[in-house]
């Protein structure tokens, strides 16, 4: 006789999170060997499951509501839990994002078309040496402590193969949206006419001018033609990419693991999300960076979260924009460190959320220079890209002791610049936060008994 079910997740209320789609889908956790003949029996389909893990991705009939699945499957095996596999959005996605990109104050860079070497790459000058970078002290930390090699996975858009400052950086990844491994790219799915301009990669596309891409981000091209393809590309298309760029300026030698949960759009359902976690932990990453928010708390989200924890492996997400003290997952979780954004006067920036639990510390958020799909450069605002930073400053703690524990990581970057106003200990400084963490290492080292 099969048994009773049992569900750890409310039922009432799963209405007003569901998500905007045709199917409505669920998060469904059960050890039952019966589970697929029960899906079947209840009139549910089985879309995919999380590898090597008890938990299935569901959808339902239109017609059928919350009620009458969890009684459908009730009449059959044992589950765990149950939750709405709701929509997730990458930070700057949102409609009320506050973030603001500015052309005028990207302007007195535009010009400049110097080009440097930065750890073997040949990049912009202005990208190498941007405020934030001095801000942060990445010339000094580099040069005593190393360029941060550990692996680290962004669960993104995906990312710009092609890019060829990233390029060597790369591992092939997997593209959660289409479920087939590599396939990252962020080109991927575009029209072939906009596609061939972004892949030209010639010199004259990158000659100075501004063109405000959305309200986060403005792209480095005066190209008449280009920035008519970039005015219609979908709202996040590129996010990805411009994250990844600001995790390899603060750690030039880690190699970046892109993990494709959301779509240009910006938008991913949480069971992406949760399978590329549990990916990202499973292949050996040491840092997951999820610059993205929900408002409504997630079991599975936090569950997937909590393995990583237990495997050393530090998470890291944005706070938010909404500008207020707003609570967001998974910034708000107690193993992640959640970011956000001041300004280059070390003030909270307007747009960023403040106050723990999300915003547990904060890094530069305004004005940031990174990389961008089809070899160009793009000027961003937003807590996405100051979680970037931290990301990349976390891949060089990381490799300061191997198996070091997520809190003494998150304790180091309390070292940085004193600021408050909402936004944890400190901002960060990763000179400061590395150099802590090694004098405690050698501390304990010190006190160990030696034979």
């Amino acid at each position: 006789m099969r048994k009773r079910i049992v569900l750890l997740a409310l039922c009432f209320g799963l209405a007003a999170i569901l998500p905007a789609q045709a199917e409505t889908r669920y998060l469904l956790e059960s050890n039952s060997p019966e589970i697929t003949t029960v899906l079947s029996e209840s009139g549910l389909k089985l879309i995919s499951r999380v590898p090597n893990r008890p938990i299935y991705i569901v959808s339902s009939p239109s017609n059928m509501t919350s009620k009458d699945v969890v009684e459908s499957i009730g009449r059959g095996a044992e589950i765990q839990a149950v939750e709405p596999d709701s929509i997730i959005r990458v930070t700057e996605a949102v409609t009320q994002n506050a973030a603001n990109a500015s052309v005028s104050a990207l302007a007195p860079f535009a010009g400049n078309r110097t080009n440097v070497d930065y750890y073997g790459a040949t990049v912009r000058a202005v990208y190498a040496n941007q405020s934030a970078a001095i801000l942060l002290r990445l010339a000094e930390a580099h040069l005593r402590y190393g360029l941060g090699p550990a692996l680290v996975a962004v669960i993104d858009t995906g990312v710009d193969v092609s890019n060829t400052m990233l390029a060597n950086a790369l591992e092939p990844g997997y593209d959660f949206v289409n479920d087939r491994s590599g396939g990252t790219s962020e080109l991927f799915g575009l029209d072939p006419l906009t596609r061939a301009i972004l892949s030209q990669s010639t010199a004259a596309i990158l000659d100075g001018g501004l063109s405000k891409v959305n309200p986060s981000t403005v792209a480095f091209t005066n190209n008449s033609s280009l920035e008519a393809s970039l005015a219609s590309l979908p709202s996040a298309f590129g996010h990805g990419t411009m994250v990844a760029g600001l995790i390899h300026l603060v750690a030039p030698k880690s190699r970046i693991l892109p993990l494709k949960a959301f779509g240009a759009d910006g938008t991913a359902n949480t069971s992406d999300i949760v399978r590329a976690i549990y990916y990202a932990v499973d292949h050996g990453a040491k840092v997951i960076n999820m610059s993205f928010s929900i408002d409504t708390p997630s079991d599975e989200l936090k569950k997937a979260i909590d393995y990583a924890s237990m495997n050393n492996v530090v998470c890291v997400a944005a706070a938010g924009n909404s500008g207020s003290s707003a609570v967001v997952y998974p910034a708000a979780y107690s193993y992640v460190i959640g970011v956000g954004s001041t300004t280059t006067t070390d003030v909270r920036s307007a747009f960023s959320n403040f106050n723990t639990p999300s915003a547990k510390t904060a890094a530069p958020g305004e004005g940031l220079i990174t990389t961008y799909p089809g070899n160009l450069y793009a000027g961003v605002w937003g807590t996405s890209f100051s979680a970037a930073l931290v990301t990349g400053a976390v891949a060089i703690l990381a490799d300061v002791k191997p198996g070091i524990p997520p809190g003494k990581i998150a304790k180091a970057l309390e070292h940085g610049k004193k600021i408050h106003q909402g936004m944890g200990e400190a901002r960060l400084d990763v000179l400061s936060s590395v150099s802590s963490l090694f004098a405690e290492i050698e501390s304990i080292l010190e006190q160990e008994p030696h034979e």
